[in-house]
């Protein structure tokens, strides 16, 4: 195979490919452990933040204070009834003006 005037194996090609994935799934991987660790030490900082942080967040919140049978009935069914209430919910409060008195009222 001839690409730009120069001659390259199918093999070299699938190497690239593969090379230029896995460099992206490397970087990827490091930059969620950099975006966690920053979430880990200060949640309610990274959430003024970051929107997905705040939906993080809000997400914990509300899952932490479901009882325990929908907490159950949302890890056995991901994508469920439940999950997609709670869902709602979290996108309703994480994009609410007043999420962190929203949030703040759940944890008290």
């Amino acid at each position: 195979m001839t690409i730009n005037g120069t001659e390259i194996g199918i093999r070299e090609i699938l190497d690239k490919i593969i090379s230029r994935i896995d460099t992206t799934y490397k970087e990827s991987q490091r930059q969620y452990k950099i975006d966690a660790d920053r979430f880990l030490k200060d949640p309610l900082s990274a959430a003024q933040k970051s929107l997905a942080d705040r939906y993080r967040l809000v997400y914990f919140v509300l899952f932490q204070n479901l009882p325990t049978w929908k907490r159950d009935a949302i890890d056995d069914e991901p994508d469920g009834r439940l999950a997609v209430e709670l869902a709602k919910e979290v996108a309703r409060v994480a994009e609410s003006d007043t999420w962190a008195n929203d949030i703040d009222s759940l944890i008290k």
